[in-house]
């Protein structure tokens, strides 16, 4: 009899068990979705719904995820959406770009030139790293800026100019950090043109588009060293006059003091580069045909137009 009750006994204890495990997993906690990305016939459904369920504890298994699968690209962009959340109720303690960075960077650093997918992907993830603001991956943009191609600079018309233009926007979040603003610097001052494609109209918009891209970065940097190459970049190319205006607006007051200078006359980097480009001639002798005065006003004018755009009363006088 004892026997019996003990088969008994076990026997419902089995079944307890078998009913315990027999149990679905609870499709509102992403433990149960992550458990199923290693499932080839699961993977995208679970994806799916780590997207909707928004917990930042998928972040670190999504990556291994978006790198066994080809790099795909909706999982890089529900990284990114889980990971550019703000601190909340549920998940307290956003944005969480920790666990995401490791996958950004590599988007952005290990793109294939050529491949629209590919770059469309490292677009994504400079934008994402620049509203992360880590410092660790300031290096990160700056290779991304500064991209070859068998030793030589990648075509001004290529597809892959998109991600420098979009390293160079992120990195205007990071104005604390000299390389950053060196490095936007440099892509400003240099023209990317050859004699190749000098006259060719799409490749001097492209290049204009690229030093555009920089003087915007420089101006959302703040820093004080970006403050000198954007007002000789104001006379430099017209192209991209509006976007240096724009950068040299952003810099705020510590503007005024060098445009009143420039617009004076009182400037000299400034009336170096005039002179060095021949624009700074002394007009009081006349100007027009047969004469030198080939920008008459052309310094004043533009350092009154951003004096302008400051409301600089101190210009006033």
């Amino acid at each position: 009899l004892m026997v019996r009750a003990r088969m008994g006994t076990g026997l419902v204890a089995g079944l307890f068990l078998l009913t315990l495990s027999g149990c679905p997993k609870d499709p509102y906690e992403a433990e149960t979705w992550i458990d199923k990305l290693d499932d080839q016939a699961e993977v995208q459904k679970a994806v799916d719904r780590l997207a909707d369920l928004q917990d930042p504890k998928a972040i670190a298994p999504l990556g291994k995820v978006w790198e066994k699968h080809n790099r795909s690209s909706r999982v890089l962009r529900v990284i990114i959406g889980l990971a550019d959340q703000p601190s909340n109720p549920r998940f307290p303690g956003g944005p969480f770009w920790a666990d995401a960075i490791p996958v950004l960077s590599k988007a952005v650093s290990e793109f294939k030139l050529g491949d629209s997918r590919s770059v469309e992907d490292a677009i994504a993830a400079a934008d994402a790293l620049g509203r992360a603001k880590d410092p660790s991956t300031a290096q990160v943009l700056i290779a991304a800026v500064n991209k070859t191609h068998n030793g030589k600079a990648l075509p001004i018309t290529d597809l892959s100019q998109n991600v420098r233009i979009a390293a160079m926007r992120a990195l205007g979040n990071f104005g604390n950090d000299d390389r950053a603003v060196e490095t936007l610097i440099k892509v400003l001052r240099t023209d990317p043109l050859i004699d190749e494609n000098r006259d060719n109209h799409e490749a001097q918009a492209s290049a204009a588009r690229v030093r555009g891209a920089a003087a915007n970065a420089l101006g959302s940097t703040r820093n004080p060293k970006a403050l000198q190459p954007l007002l000789i970049s104001l006379y430099e190319v017209e192209l991209i006059f509006p976007k240096v205006r724009g950068a040299v607006t952003r810099m705020g007051a510590i503007a005024v003091p060098e445009l009143v200078r420039v617009f004076e006359g009182e400037h000299p980097e400034v009336n170096k580069f005039a002179t060095d480009k021949n624009f700074s001639a002394d007009c009081s002798r006349g100007e027009g045909p047969g004469t030198r005065c080939i920008a008459p006003g052309a310094l004043q004018h533009k350092a009154a137009i951003v004096l302008g755009d400051l409301r600089a009363r101190e210009a006033v006088p």
